[in-house]
């Protein structure tokens, strides 16, 4: 019953939403009058929205007597299973991250930072001119200006939520503090690694990967040119590789870390030198 209620909630919002979309696209061509719009909305979309929140409610009253939790909790729960909610909190994020790339800030501003941005405009700026050459062409072949307006916009929407997915990257870089090196991923942790676990550090250039993934024992973390740097570790660690799609996320035990930041050098030196203190504390504490 759980499964299905989840299954028909998700069903529901998806419907509400394509409803909508579809009913204001016909009404903004002209292809509807405003009251035949008005009227589906009625006769349509409005039942769906009705089933969508009374699912929502139900969701809500079944977590709160089946797990004991509070009302608040159990909306946050329902509201991360609906796949509206986590496409949306996926984009204000991503648009937050080019907004933070405008001003320069990164998350967090403590530590050392390891940034893996070198070469990131390169997808983006060639898919940016083509997009402008595709607007232009449709603006000269296409009869219909409403057409030609719904189109522009939507290339010109592909081209900010590109450049905010690359932002999100770029504003939330790798980090070292406190003796645990953080590996992030599209603005998420992917793996948490103290750094006495690591116990080598090899600057190496591999071509092999070029997207994010966990394989075996082994994490992947490359840019569009691999990786160029690898660690082994000494205890296994939990890794989850992020995706906005289940299919493409991927998790496991790993033992080795392929990684591209900008500068290995410097992330070699960090983990070595805080390895030294460590190794000096724990020395200092026998004596």
């Amino acid at each position: 019953m759980t499964v299905s209620t989840r299954l028909l909630a998700g069903v529901a919002q998806v419907l509400t939403v394509a409803m909508i979309g579809t009913n204001m696209a016909l009404a903004g061509s002209g292809v509807i009058i405003t009251g035949t719009a008005v009227g589906l909305w009625l006769a349509v979309e409005l039942p769906i929205l009705a089933i969508t929140v009374a699912l929502f409610g139900w969701r809500v009253r079944v977590a709160v007597r089946r797990d004991d939790v509070s009302v608040g909790d159990a909306v946050h729960a329902a509201l991360s299973e609906s796949p509206i909610y986590r496409v949306a909190r996926s984009e204000f994020g991503a648009y937050r991250s080019v907004w933070m790339w405008i001003r320069g800030k990164t998350d967090p501003d403590r530590g050392l930072v390891f940034t893996a941005s070198a070469g990131v405009l390169t997808m983006p700026a060639a898919f940016g001119a083509a997009t402008l050459i595709e607007v232009v062409v449709l603006h000269l072949v296409l009869p219909w200006f409403w057409l030609k307006i719904v189109l522009a916009a939507i290339s010109l929407w592909s081209l900010v939520l590109l450049a905010a997915f690359v932002a999100n990257d770029v504003v939330h870089p790798h980090y070292l503090s406190e003796g645990v090196l953080v590996l992030r991923r599209s603005g998420k942790v992917v793996v948490k690694v103290p750094v006495s676990d690591i116990s080598r550090v090899v600057s190496i250039r591999r071509y092999s990967r070029t997207q994010p993934e966990i394989e075996g024992s082994s994490l992947h973390l490359p840019n569009h040119e691999g990786t160029n740097i690898e660690l082994a570790l000494n205890q296994r660690s939990d890794a989850a590789v992020p995706a906005l799609l289940e299919k493409w996320r991927s998790s496991g035990s790993i033992t080795t870390i392929f990684l591209y930041v900008d500068e290995p050098s410097k992330l070699a030196d960090a983990i070595r030198g805080t390895r030294q203190i460590d190794v000096r504390a724990m020395s200092n504490k026998r004596n």
